[in-house]
């Protein structure tokens, strides 16, 4: 399951150039709409009558939570519109390196050396994407991807800290998870329409972002979340990479979008930092236990 989540979420590059008409506004009013009706309909399938508990019950992180991945959703899309997809891409595959810092930073969590080894290799192919950026164009997009990057992993450091804690309100479990993320498309929705310029598009741009609601981030959402709670933390790490490495394959098939050189090695070597965090959280995972 988590192999074909991962390759849902890999088709929004495609699915924004292959459209008539791109406006990023339009794309998110249309594709949060869809993910919003879709979860919701997930959520009460999983749990009834008691649907409305699993967004009552999230507290007030899991409204912080649920207004951080909007902000990243909203940022993805943009940065997409902004910068090749191989670029942004790449850039958001540090999101478990960031969340690593952070949770260093505001949860106490400790560091280990082989996590600073990762991070110092990301560094280097981060570096090497926006020097590519400033000769290319394109940087502007990049810096939206990295301010995705920035909301998502402080999302994540705003779950863990309420589970931690243990303060009032739950957003641990899938089926929390699933509200969060349906809340956030609510709450994009409503953010981007004063900013749609207009809400008429085509037959088949309509058709895109309705995939892209309900299958790219909906689906592909539901799958990863459900199957991360029987697969090892490290493994879902690395199959969630699929995104990353699939992403720019799909633009380069489909409309012959073609990374430089400089993004690619650099995007090589942010995926060894990742691959690298991911086999650390595998041995910290086996040295608590």
């Amino acid at each position: 399951m988590i192999i074909i989540g991962g390759v849902l979420m890999s088709l929004l590059g495609i699915g924004m150039r292959v459209m008539d008409e791109p406006e990023s506004f339009r794309i998110l009013f249309y594709r949060s709409l869809a993910q919003c009706l879709f979860l919701c309909c997930v959520v009460v399938y999983m749990h009834g009558r008691n649907s409305v508990a699993q967004f009552t019950s999230m507290g007030s992180k899991g409204l912080l939570a649920a207004c951080l991945i909007a902000s990243a959703g909203l940022f993805m899309v943009t940065s997409l519109a902004n910068t090749t997809v191989a670029n942004a891409v790449f850039i958001i595959s540090l999101a478990p390196l960031c969340s690593a810092f952070l949770g260093m930073l505001f949860l106490n969590e400790r560091v280990s050396r082989r996590t600073w080894l990762a991070m110092s290799i990301a560094l280097i192919g981060i570096a090497l994407i926006f020097g590519d950026g400033l000769s290319s164009g394109g940087l502007f997009g990049m810096f939206l991807a990295f301010m995705m990057m920035f909301c998502y992993s402080s999302a994540i450091i705003t779950i863990r800290s309420q589970v931690n804690s243990g303060s009032r309100g739950d957003v641990n479990g899938a089926a929390n998870i699933v509200a969060v993320c349906a809340l956030n498309a609510f709450i994009l929705m409503l953010a981007v329409s004063p900013f749609v310029p207009d809400f008429a598009l085509s037959t088949k741009d309509l058709l895109i972002c309705l995939f892209l609601g309900v299958f790219q981030i909906g689906l592909g959402m539901v799958l990863v979340t459900v199957s991360s709670q029987y697969v090892p933390a490290a493994q879902v790490s690395l199959l969630a990479l699929l995104e990353v490495i699939l992403s720019p394959i799909w633009v380069w098939i489909g409309v012959g979008e073609v990374p430089s050189t400089y993004a690619l090695v650099g995007g090589a070597i942010v995926l060894c930092g990742v691959i690298l965090q991911a086999l650390n959280r595998d041995a910290a995972s086996e040295s608590t236990t």
